[in-house]
């Protein structure tokens, strides 16, 4: 059985990788809009 803590830092790790690359995204996604704007 595992220990109470596992679940739950993986679960935060994983929030935290999809946070991290959804934020990469938008940056990504605005800079590009504003190199076709210009």
């Amino acid at each position: 059985m595992m220990s109470r803590g596992e679940p739950v830092a993986s679960c935060l790790l994983a929030l935290c990788m999809f946070a991290l690359y959804h934020r990469f995204s938008i940056v990504r996604d605005v800079s590009s809009f504003q190199c076709d704007a210009g």
